[in-house]
C-alpha cells in the first residue's frame, strides 16, 4: 500500500499531486531506487531494441505527465539517454517521431511473408532493407539462445530410484549422511 507524502500519492507509474489550490496534477513516478540504467547504443543489440526503449519512455512521459511537467521530464530523459551513450541526433529523432505520431504507430502495409535471420550487427540492417523492398519482413533472432548455452539441470527419475541414503554415526555425537547408487548391505 502506498502512503501519501508531501501531498503526493504514487499509484503504479503515476505520481498524483495535490496543488495548493486543491487541484490535482500528475506526472511519471519512479521509485527513489531507480537509476535510469538502460542498454547503451554500443551494446550488441538490434538498433530497433534500443530505439524502442527510448520511444517507450518518451511515450509514457507524453501520456502520463501533465503539460507543466513535460519540460522537466524531457530534460530528465535527455540526461538519462546521454548517460547511456545515446547521441543527440538519435534522441531528437526519437522525440520528433513520437511527438508527430503521439505514441501511436500507423499501420504499415502487410508483408507477403517473413524471414528469420540471426542477428549480426550492421549486416542484418542491409538485408532487412533489401527484403522490405520485396515486401518481406526480416525478424532477427539471437544466434544462440540461453537454452542452448546452458545445459539442462533436470534430474532423471529412473536413476533417482536406485539411490540409497545412509547415515554413519561418529563417536563425537555427530553423524555423516550420504547417498550412493550402489546397493548397501546392512
Amino acid at each position: 500500500m502506498e502512503i501519501e507524502s508531501n501531498n503526493s500519492l504514487p499509484f503504479l507509474d503515476v505520481l498524483i499531486t495535490q496543488l495548493p489550490d486543491s487541484c490535482l496534477t500528475h506526472h511519471v513516478y519512479q521509485k527513489k531506487t531507480h537509476i535510469d540504467c538502460y542498454s547503451d547504443t554500443h551494446s550488441h543489440r538490434h538498433p530497433s531494441k534500443n530505439s524502442s526503449v527510448i520511444k517507450m519512455l518518451i511515450s509514457c512521459a507524453l501520456k502520463i505527465c501533465a503539460p507543466q511537467f513535460l519540460p522537466v521530464k524531457k530534460a530528465h530523459l535527455v540526461q538519462a539517454f546521454r548517460a547511456n551513450v545515446y547521441s543527440s541526433s538519435y534522441m531528437n529523432k526519437a522525440f520528433k517521431s513520437i511527438s508527430n505520431s503521439k505514441g501511436i504507430n500507423p499501420p504499415s502495409s502487410s508483408p507477403q511473408g517473413q524471414v528469420s535471420l540471426p542477428y549480426i550487427k550492421c549486416t542484418i540492417d542491409i538485408i532487412a532493407k533489401f527484403l522490405l523492398k520485396r515486401k518481406f519482413k526480416a525478424i532477427s533472432k539471437p544466434q544462440e539462445t540461453l537454452k542452448q548455452t546452458f545445459r539442462s539441470f533436470k534430474y532423471k527419475f529412473d536413476s533417482m530410484l536406485n539411490l540409497w541414503v545412509f547415515q554413519i554415526p561418529h563417536s563425537c555425537g555427530k553423524s555423516y549422511i550420504g547417498q550412493t547408487a550402489c546397493p548397501l548391505k546392512a
